[in-house]
């Protein structure tokens, strides 16, 4: 089991200190082999002497509550655990499974009579439920994504490169990687599949879970037809702008339930939705987001291409999805940049501190400085560096007439730049 050091670090900060956490992510990202990494941790072996672990998706049909003394029961019968115990760590995963789950924690979070840790998991669409707002301020959220790059490079026992700019040898190698990577996408499963037919059996697999388990649950089964035939548009457009009525037309959906279909898409992590970064609406786009989607291993089961490693819209979305999973802050955002012109940067790069990098993505290893950063920097003056990938290329050089540095770096690395 691939030890995913970042999530186990930064949960076993949270969980020295916090009373209940909460770990999202899209089914099959990895976070029940989170669970029991973290159960062999030393430090939370130190911490705890009773450490418990239950799978809600373990029931047939979802389980209902009376109260929270009827929950405490169940744990205790089912896991000899006590929630009265501040020495003891329970693990409850797939707890989108319980009915108003999130009525039952908050109870438990406030009485001072449970003592106990709580990690929950969630997967798919929990966001839809009433009553999330209850629980503000009272846990701490952690969103595992996918494999990143540089876990898909330390899965295989290599180290990931710290540095911008490295070694021909090593830019070879990396390529590579970043090839396979490209082509069959990020779930654990796939991943360690042994085969290239068994990547695609895990693919096959996965698309069928998140349809069945987290949108049929929301739609009638009269809806799947139309929901399916409007994912299948989103994954031919990848990296596209959202325009519903256009959708519409052309592929005979009403408006209204593409908007919905596209929310759902969006909740349970198969599709991503990119806003513009603007301050005049005269000179800037100021609606339609781009879309992405959140694993390209879907655009290659669905497409049927099984080689995306030259495709510019995978490695688009590719690269866009490392600087999402990379992000310094959970708060720093990512959006895109486009003028009423059609003059556009791919992604403008916001930190929580204010500062923005334009970031634009190319795949060939030219290295001229596109002529919109030199408007852009009269726009915005406080952009302090500029980026723009290459297939292999790594170098630097400064906007005419400043101080600015414009860095020029593989799309794999990107995590280095941010």
């Amino acid at each position: 089991m691939f030890l995913r050091k970042s999530y186990i670090n930064q949960i076993k900060t949270i969980v020295s200190k916090e009373k209940l956490l909460v770990i999202l992510g899209a089914r099959q990202a990895g976070k029940t082999s989170l669970l029991y990494l973290l159960k062999e941790e030393v430090s939370i072996k130190k911490k705890f002497n009773t450490i418990v672990y239950f799978n809600f998706e373990d029931i047939f049909g979802k389980k209902e509550f009376i109260n929270k003394q009827d929950f405490y029961d169940f744990i205790k019968t089912n896991t000899g655990a006590d929630m009265q115990d501040k020495k003891t760590l329970i693990m409850l995963d797939e707890v989108q499974e319980v009915k108003n789950a999130q009525w039952l924690l908050k109870s438990l979070y406030d009485d001072k009579k449970y003592q106990a840790t709580i990690i929950a998991t969630w997967s798919g669409m929990w966001q839809l439920s009433s009553g999330w707002s209850s629980l503000v301020g009272r846990w701490w959220e952690v969103t595992v994504y996918p494999f990143s790059f540089k876990e898909f490079v330390e899965s295989k026992w290599l180290v990931f490169p710290t540095k911008i700019e490295i070694s021909q040898s090593l830019q070879e190698q990396f390529a590579n990687l970043w090839k396979e990577f490209c082509t069959r996408g990020w779930y654990p499963a796939v991943i360690f599949a042994n085969s290239q037919e068994d990547k695609i059996t895990e693919l096959g697999k996965i698309l069928t879970r998140l349809v069945e388990k987290d949108i049929a649950f929301w739609l009638n089964k009269q809806e799947l037809p139309a929901f399916e035939k409007v994912l299948q548009y989103v994954v031919r457009n990848t990296g596209n702008l959202l325009k519903y009525e256009a959708i519409s037309q052309e592929i005979g959906i009403s408006k209204k339930n593409i908007e919905s279909y596209v929310y759902f898409l969006n909740k349970s992590q198969i599709l991503y939705n990119v806003y513009p970064f603007f301050k005049d609406k005269t000179k800037e786009l100021t609606t339609h987001p781009k879309l992405y989607l959140w694993d390209i291993g879907l655009m290659t089961f669905l497409t049927k291409n099984y080689d995306l490693a030259n495709d510019g819209r995978a490695i688009e979305n590719n690269t866009f999805l490392e600087i999402l999973k990379n992000k310094k802050h959970i708060h720093d955002e990512i959006k895109i940049y486009r003028k009423l012109n059609n003059s556009e940067i791919d992604f403008i790069y916001q930190y929580t501190s204010g500062e923005i990098m334009p970031i634009e993505i190319k795949s060939g290893n030219e290295t001229t400085i596109p002529k919109i950063f030199y408007s852009f920097d009269e726009e915005y003056p406080k952009t302090k560096t500029y980026i723009k990938t290459t297939n292999n290329i790594s170098t630097k050089k400064k906007l005419a007439d400043t101080d600015k540095n414009v860095i020029f770096s593989p799309n794999r690395n990107i995590s280095n730049c941010i």
